[in-house]
């Protein structure tokens, strides 16, 4: 069961969810950059 300041609580204050947002786009920006780095020098 979640806690009272779980992201996925409909009560949480909106600071609570949008830095659980900002951290999970900036995880995908993270993955994303190293799996096209890996990618660019077999293209090459």
């Amino acid at each position: 069961m979640a806690g009272p300041g779980a992201p996925c609580d409909p009560c949480a204050p909106a600071a609570v969810w949008k830095r659980h947002i900002v951290r999970q786009l900036r995880h995908r920006d993270r993955t994303q950059k190293a799996l096209f780095l890996e990618l660019v020098p077999a293209c090459e």
